[in-house]
């Protein structure tokens, strides 16, 4: 990850040898640049880089009569900042700007701050669309090798906190839309299915399409960051008013067929009863002179039907005995869906 900046970058020397008499006012001297000694400064963590020249090179070189050499160009550089997006889009950077020399030791040159003015001063018209820069901070590096020895060196540090209201606009605020929306499905009838799926894959769909939108314009990087933790929670909850709709329709299907089956039930014990009801006067003009044995055989066929009808009481009183418990899953139904209209929105606050 880097960084692009524009600079002026401003350099002052003493070189007694350009020591001159008889002026007193600075001359410029930017044309004898290839003839004059300048330091070979360089940026360390610089990865590119290059000096303005429209209209003409964008540099300056003036002597003071005492030797004093000032040194002025407008660079742009793109630098390397090792950024920590564990809290993206809420994390602070800090982008170091390191220079130094290349080619002299510290013992030969030597890389001071002026302490007549601050070490950097930043534009006050400048804005960024997606920092803020809070605090700069400058100080000095000195690096040290084992095989060339020491090098002077000086930083800059600047403290770039990201601006959220993008992200609050474009991220935030339409997946918390998107899990409101999908709360509203509780408030639909558990009856209307095709309804509650809609509203549920709908919902499901437009999260993760918003979700890879936002992650090809984020660096990538193979930790976890905080928008990826709030993107994964509110699919959860998408998710979980689904599988809440699964729970709450497997109650009421096993409530339809148990319904179904007293229904079977008590029209099985309505055809018996209207049976026996046509078998009694068939029995009932029978003649009187009948023998022993068909006595006995209508007896018999009383008694079958005696055993029908009492069975079909039974029958009866168990689909009566079954009723409540179909009315409790009915109950239990619509309780899953009261509670979680509750809870829900709870949660999802909890979260947040």
């Amino acid at each position: 990850m880097d960084y692009s900046i524009d600079i002026l970058l401003r350099q002052k020397w003493t070189d007694p040898r350009l020591r001159f008499k008889g002026y007193n006012r600075s001359l410029s001297l930017s044309y004898l640049k290839q003839k004059l000694w300048i330091p070979d400064l360089f940026f360390r963590n610089a990865k590119y880089g290059f000096l303005h020249e429209i209209t003409t090179p964008n540099y300056l070189i003036w002597l003071d009569p005492n030797g004093l050499v000032t040194f002025s160009q407008k660079l742009t550089v793109r630098l390397a900042c090792p950024m920590q997006l564990w809290n993206f889009p809420m994390d602070t950077q800090l982008c170091p700007l390191e220079i130094g020399s290349y080619g002299f030791a510290l013992s030969d040159l030597e890389f001071v701050w002026m302490t007549d003015r601050a070490p950097v001063s930043l534009n006050k018209q400048m804005m960024l669309n997606e920092f803020e820069i809070p605090e700069v901070r400058a100080g000095s590096c000195n690096k040290a090798y084992n095989t060339t020895g020491q090098f002077a060196c000086l930083f800059v540090e600047f403290k770039l906190e990201r601006k959220f209201g993008f992200y609050l606009i474009y991220t935030y605020l339409p997946s918390i839309l998107i899990v409101a929306i999908s709360w509203i499905s509780f408030w639909i009838d558990y009856k209307a299915v095709p309804a509650r799926i809609t509203l549920g894959l709908l919902s499901v769909l437009a999260l993760m399409t918003q979700a890879s939108a936002t992650v090809q314009k984020l660096p990538r990087v193979s930790y976890v960051k905080a928008i990826d933790v709030w993107l994964f929670a509110c699919l959860a909850f998408v998710v979980a008013s689904l599988l809440e709709f699964a729970l709450v329709n497997m109650i009421a299907r096993r409530r339809e067929r148990r319904q179904a089956r007293d229904d079977l039930r008590g029209m099985m014990t309505r055809e018996m009863r209207m049976l026996r009801g046509n078998l009694l006067p068939q029995q009932q003009k029978r003649p009187r002179g009948s023998t022993d044995a068909n006595s006995s055989g209508g007896d018999d066929d009383l008694r079958e039907d005696a055993d029908t009808a009492s069975a079909g009481r039974r029958k009866a009183k168990s689909s009566n005995s079954r009723q409540p418990a179909s009315a409790e899953e009915e109950f239990r139904a619509e309780t899953v869906d009261n509670v979680f209209t509750i809870v829900y929105p709870a949660c999802f606050l909890a979260f947040n």
